[in-house]
């Protein structure tokens, strides 16, 4: 079997055909609505992605370590100081624990979905410190 490998257009091209699905707690794709977790799944699903873990056990409260170890499944940790489009954010979102992603759009905004839905919003409607940790898909390529 061939390593898997993926560009960031194609990352950023999955992940904004789902702009407008609807916000829904641990959806995944369903009736066009995800949560964040939800949303790189289909994004994940999209680009065929092999061996997508996926987990829906979580609450709607931060369980910051149960999010982290999700991420890592596909992904790889990354310095705040390297992320790139279709690189994905872990981050505090109205809360001191992180409890969101958001994928990294371009240099000014990232696409997420929030409980406005799936959209593209600049990053500067978010306190920097919100920021907290980010991760790469395994297999991106420029």
């Amino acid at each position: 079997m061939s390593e898997f490998s993926v560009t960031r257009k194609e990352i950023l091209s999955a992940a904004e055909s789902l702009r407008g699905y609807k916000f829904c707690h641990q959806a995944r794709g369903e009736n066009e609505s995800v949560d964040c977790v939800g949303f790189l799944h289909v994004v994940a699903n999209k680009i065929e992605m092999p061996n997508i873990v996926d987990a829906t056990d979580y609450k709607r409260q931060p369980q910051p370590e149960v999010l982290w170890k999700y991420l890592l499944k596909n992904c790889e940790e990354i310095p705040l100081s390297e992320i790139r489009p279709a690189d994905v954010f872990f981050m505090r979102l109205h809360s001191p624990k992180p409890r969101h992603t958001a994928m990294l759009f371009d240099e000014k905004n990232i696409i997420h979905a929030s409980d406005k839905g799936v959209r593209i919003q600049p990053i500067s409607d978010f306190p920097k410190e919100w920021f907290c940790r980010a991760v790469r898909i395994r297999g991106v390529i420029d």
